[in-house]
């Protein structure tokens, strides 16, 4: 089993646990596929998990059924304790119901659903139900467990069922979000395996609320469930603008050592963007906040690291949308300044034509090309961009249809250095004419 308590001195906890590992070992049965020669085949595996389920006077789930008790509890009691192992042997029978012969066990498992919602608000660490945690080793444990809870349900294959059930439990929405929210906390860096399956999983989590909840055929109230549950999670923007850091710093330290992160940096961004999206808009303009420098240079060093490794899922491009979305959440160009300090302008560049969606590239140029002439922006522009290499103006780039990239951003800053050129080589010859007449005067005398 993934986790064995070494004791259990409550009897009827104990009892239980036994009760528990016997599932875990049909579950396995039930899942194998293939013919083993051995007592037990798929199918009489399948039935003897449906008696014990069934039987009425079975310890199974036992503690993971009854109400979580008031208060406080402790991190390596042992009912916490049962309730992860409840947890784990969850996962190992839904996965089992996946089967098309095991369907029956799916139903059986959706009635654990709500008690999993329940428990997993109090497992959950932003909910301060637990307390004695010897190390943060114990809530990377609980946040894991939940984590794989939750796939569990949310990858059902009923998705009607699914967003029923969401509806009538709102709270399993909340924890996601909140776990998505503060997921660097929940991680070591040192467990690199580790870490990246829970990222991996809560970004798909976030993933599957987004598909549900704001698919082109999804209702008023799905769109509501969605949106309110992540404001209230979020709150005002300043919360966000410290996630968007945090977890683009952490999940670029986890991708040279992990083979899941790299493929997620896509859904990072996006969900990044939507989150901004919904919460930004409900601030007023004048409580908005600014925009951290630190948000802004993260995001570009994140997307320069994405064109190096090849990140899948076009997640640069994914990237420039959520610096759009930065840079028109306050009425400043500090943050379109700060992307340009960061070094956006040699991403656009390092990109070239996209070949694949480019509406995130075409908003962000446009962004970057009204605001160019801003004093602040064309002052960093300058100062970082020195010699911007010359790029001959086309037809073909006025036409409809056309692309923008770089080189376009490159015309228009040659466009505005143009008349201060001409200006100073204009001042420069004169100069040249007035020395050597200077030097005439000084050869005749």
């Amino acid at each position: 089993m993934p986790f064995e308590p070494e004791t259990f001195t409550d009897a009827r906890i104990a009892s239980e646990y036994r009760t528990l590992r016997i599932l875990d070992e049909l579950a396995s049965d039930a899942s194998n596929e293939r013919p083993v020669y051995t007592e037990i085949d798929q199918k009489s595996a399948l039935a003897q998990i449906i008696d014990i389920l069934d039987d009425d006077g079975s310890l199974a789930f036992a503690s993971l059924i009854s109400d979580p008790p008031p208060g406080t509890l402790a991190y390596d009691g042992h009912l916490v304790s049962i309730i992860i192992v409840s947890l784990n042997i969850f996962i190992a029978l839904s996965n089992a119901a996946l089967f098309p012969q095991n369907r029956r066990l799916d139903v059986t498992m959706r009635m654990l659903w709500p008690h999993i919602v329940r428990w997993g608000a109090v497992l959950h660490p932003a909910r301060g139900r637990l307390i004695r945690a010897p190390g943060p080793g114990d809530a990377r444990r609980n946040v894991t467990a939940v984590v794989q809870a939750y796939l569990s349900i949310f990858q059902s294959p009923d998705i009607a069922y699914l967003k029923s059930f969401l509806h009538g439990n709102p709270d399993a929405v909340t924890q996601t979000f909140e776990l998505w929210l503060r997921l660097p906390h929940y991680c070591s860096k040192s467990a690199i395996q580790e870490a990246s399956k829970t990222v991996d999983g809560v970004i798909t989590l976030f993933v599957i609320l987004e598909t549900i909840f704001l698919n082109d055929h999804a209702t008023t109230n799905d769109r509501a469930l969605f949106e309110n549950e992540l404001f209230l999670t979020i709150g005002y923007p300043r919360t966000l603008y410290r996630a968007v850091s945090r977890q683009t710093l952490f999940l670029a330290k986890l991708t040279a050592e992990s083979a899941l992160v790299p493929a997620r940096w896509s859904e990072h961004f996006s969900l990044l963007a939507r989150c901004l999206f919904v919460c930004v808009p409900r601030c007023p303009q004048p409580r908005r906040p600014a925009v951290p420098k630190k948000a802004i240079f993260s995001t570009v060093s994140a997307a320069i690291l994405c064109v190096k490794i090849q990140a899948p899922g076009d997640a640069a491009l994914c990237a420039l949308g959520l610096l759009t979305c930065l840079c028109r959440a306050v009425a400043s160009n500090r943050p379109l300044a700060h992307a340009i300090d960061a070094g956006v302008f040699d991403l656009l560049r390092d990109l070239g034509r996209p070949q694949s969606d480019t509406r995130d590239v075409i908003a962000f140029i446009q962004q970057l090309c009204s605001g160019l002439f801003n004093p602040r922006v064309s002052r960093v522009f300058n100062r970082r961009h020195p010699n911007v290499p010359h790029v001959a103006p086309s037809p073909a780039r006025c036409e409809p249809g056309h692309i923008p990239d770089w080189q376009d951003v490159a015309i228009l800053w040659s466009s505005f250095l143009k008349p201060y050129i001409e200006t100073y080589d204009s001042r420069s010859a004169d100069s040249l004419k007035y020395f050597m007449s200077l030097r005439a005067k000084a050869g005749s005398a």
